[in-house]
């Protein structure tokens, strides 16, 4: 959701698209419009700029202005989730690599250079990384493991070795692929 308008990628037809909630009335739906094509799209975010930032499985992660232009583009090998977190000014993407564990790489919005890379220790698999959420107030991620049908847990802006918080949820459903955090009021 940006700006009055939400966003949506279809991996099946190549497109990004985005719907005017100006548009809707009382028993009406927004029409989508195409912002962007973009090969086997899948995450996107936005940053702290406005700019929009899409992982392409095909060709990387594409970066757009609001207004639907391409203003650049990072070689991330098949790129899936993505999440920013707005008190760093970083976006974290997603990577998987089929021949060694996948990858989430920070990169900073002002450099567009990677600047963090985060992975499970090894007795932990990361095959594809969906899904991905960044709660700043904790300077938590959340990244959900498609394959192993875990989250895990990521303390980001630490030492490599230490930032792996471990595995806290297990046992999802079947390809599990997004997830959204929301702060809850404790009953206790």
């Amino acid at each position: 959701f940006f700006r009055g308008c939400i966003f949506a990628t279809n991996q099946n037809d190549d497109s990004v698209v985005s719907f005017a909630l100006e548009e809707a009335g009382e028993k009406k739906f927004p029409k989508a419009h195409k912002f962007a094509t973009v090969k086997n799209p899948r995450g996107l975010a936005f940053d702290t700029f406005g700019r929009v930032w899409v992982a392409s499985t095909k060709t990387g992660l594409h970066i757009f202005t609001t207004e639907g232009e391409e203003i650049g583009r990072m070689k991330i090998t098949h790129a899936v989730g993505v999440a920013m977190n707005r008190l760093t000014g970083i976006v974290y993407v997603g990577s998987v690599d089929g021949k060694k564990n996948s990858a989430i790489y920070g990169i900073d919005t002002r450099t567009m250079k990677v600047v963090e890379t985060y992975q499970p220790p090894k007795h932990h698999k990361l095959s594809h990384p969906a899904g991905i959420v960044v709660h700043a107030l904790t300077n938590t991620m959340f990244v959900v493991a498609q394959k192993e049908r875990v989250v895990y847990a990521f303390k980001l802006g630490c030492p490599k070795k230490q930032c792996f918080m471990g595995v806290v949820l297990d046992n999802l459903p079947d390809k599990p692929e997004q997830m959204a955090l929301w702060s809850c009021a404790s009953t206790t």
